[in-house]
């Protein structure tokens, strides 16, 4: 192993401050096709990309392709038994082993319905019967944009013949849009948010009866409700996690961020997270530390829930580098996450007990508080050193100093930034050191 070389009396002093901090593994560019999906594999050692044209298995702990395979995959999807998984193309199924990639079926639904074009798009695996909930839409005329207009229903279907069973959703329903759907990890519920006044609708999948008719933006306007996404609770599936901008009244400044709908209560039990300052808008959610937090994603930033304070842990914007906001998915094994964003897929984690170390300000630093240049000892014997800067709320702040590495010292010029406590971060390959510096004016 290559050493990295760090003179050790910078620890003489040493004080602990936890403070949780996104971490950060890979991170990899792809430059053709659209990505749509990604989803971990039932061992969560490797996932899967669904693109326009093809999909990806790669490792998770590196990112690294391992096969590929031409299909249109939109959606993906594990089944219950976690032996295959389902890919789908508006309405083009297959079927595949999740340990060869092998297509054990591939089923074409139905084109055309009383000669209107059908398309079939997101659907849910039932975790306890043989059964797939699809969302079905059939074009039934155009708007005078040439904009398709469509009648959608969610429709069940064998999951091991993909033949169509019943229809769950009712003929009154079918101009609804539909927008986020889940299903509960017990087989109990299966509920789906609407586009407008965001309707929460609810059924009971032993009796297959609509059980929950709730408007989520209930405001009798032009002001309509903007869901970000929805899923059931893990812990407790009468809980639903839902997402998005409700407002109640025109002037509602609330109700944009995350609500708790329970079942069988029939009604919104939590709206912490919809108060001002501690709001996440219409963002993508995961659970994470067996549902004590929740990932937030959203195109510019990533935040961490603390379920039992009721406030946001973490918060810090996403580099267009790294990041999930168009998309992530976090390990039920490791809580390590996956996720995309432009052109970009990533992969990190969120390290819940940062432990920051303080050193011996006034030896090896020097000089040390500074108004401007520092220089803090530093041999890397490899070629992948890399350094950054931190302010003392864990925001990035490199790019307004200058950093600079000859061999043997990190020279850093901090006369651009205010004063405050600073964290210059150096990495050696894979072994990271954190130095605090204090910037006066």
């Amino acid at each position: 192993m290559k050493k990295l070389l760090i003179v050790l009396t910078i620890l003489a002093s040493i004080a602990h401050s936890t403070a949780g901090e996104m971490k950060f593994l890979w991170s990899h560019s792809f430059q053709d096709g659209y990505l749509w999906d990604i989803e971990f594999m039932p061992d969560n050692d490797y996932f899967v990309l669904g693109y326009l044209d093809r999909i990806e298995l790669r490792e998770t702990g590196t990112g690294n392709l391992v096969k590929v395979d031409s299909v249109n995959a939109r959606n993906i999807e594990i089944s219950s038994d976690s032996s295959k998984f389902y890919v789908n193309n508006y309405g083009t199924f297959q079927v595949r082993d999740v340990n060869s990639f092998e297509v054990l079926q591939s089923v074409k639904l139905l084109d055309e319905i009383d000669g209107y074009p059908t398309y079939y798009a997101d659907f849910c695996v039932d975790p306890v019967r043989q059964f797939l909930y699809i969302e079905r839409a059939i074009e039934y005329d155009r708007d005078i944009n040439t904009n398709p207009l469509f009648w959608l229903s969610i429709c069940i279907y064998d999951a091991e013949t993909l033949e169509f069973i019943t229809e769950l959703t009712t003929e009154d329903q079918k101009l609804m849009r539909f927008s986020k759907m889940d299903i509960s990890s017990d087989g109990k519920y299966f509920a789906l948010i609407t586009e407008g006044k965001s309707k929460l609708l609810v059924w009971d999948l032993e009796t297959r009866e609509q059980i929950v008719d709730h408007y989520m933006a209930p405001h009798a306007s032009n002001e309509k409700g903007e869901p970000g996404d929805l899923k059931f609770s893990r812990v407790n599936s009468d809980n639903i996690y839902i997402t998005g901008r409700f407002r109640h009244f025109e002037s509602d400044k609330d109700h944009q961020g995350l609500s708790v709908y329970n079942v069988f209560e029939n009604k919104i039990v939590d709206e912490r997270f919809n108060i001002e300052g501690n709001q996440i808008a219409t963002a993508r959610i995961s659970f994470v530390e067996n549902e004590e937090y929740v990932l937030s994603t959203h195109s510019y930033s990533t935040k961490i829930l603390n379920l039992t304070d009721g406030k946001i842990e973490y918060s810090k914007a996403n580099h267009y580098t790294y990041g999930w906001g168009g998309m992530q998915r976090v390990s039920k094994k490791t809580n390590k996450i996956i996720g995309f964003m432009a052109n970009f897929f990533s992969a990190g984690y969120y390290d819940f007990d940062t432990s920051i170390e303080e050193q011996n300000k006034n030896e090896i630093i020097y000089p040390n508080p500074t108004t401007s240049i520092v220089t803090i000892p530093f041999i890397c014997e490899t070629s992948e050193a890399s350094l950054s800067v931190f302010d003392s709320n864990g925001e990035d702040v490199t790019v307004l100093t200058e950093l600079n590495y000859n061999g043997g010292d990190i020279t850093v010029d901090l006369s651009r930034i205010s004063a405050g406590v600073y964290i210059v971060r150096a990495a050696c390959g894979a072994t990271v050191a954190d130095y605090k510096v204090v910037k006066e004016n």
